[in-house]
């Protein structure tokens, strides 16, 4: 498991996290925990975001990730 170390936090930030985590009956350090799984994946880019786009119209078909690029005319090579 990874280590992290936050210097130079905010008093009133740390403040806040404890609060939290008595709150919610956790450590400090179980608290940042779940604040950080709880995080969003970050938005897919470039062709992953053309990918995902396809995959919305698509209602969620199995489409391979490099689709997109091997293919001359996209739309009609995965409408045949």
């Amino acid at each position: 498991m990874s280590a992290i170390t936050i210097r130079r936090l905010d008093p009133a930030v740390k403040a806040r996290l404890q609060a939290r985590a008595k709150a919610n009956g956790r450590s400090m350090e179980a608290e940042a925990r779940a604040i950080l799984a709880a995080a969003p994946e970050p938005a897919p880019s470039g062709i992953h975001a053309g990918l995902a786009a396809v995959k919305t119209i698509m209602h969620g078909a199995d489409v391979p990730e490099n689709w997109l690029s091997r293919n001359n005319d996209p739309t009609k090579a995965l409408f045949e």
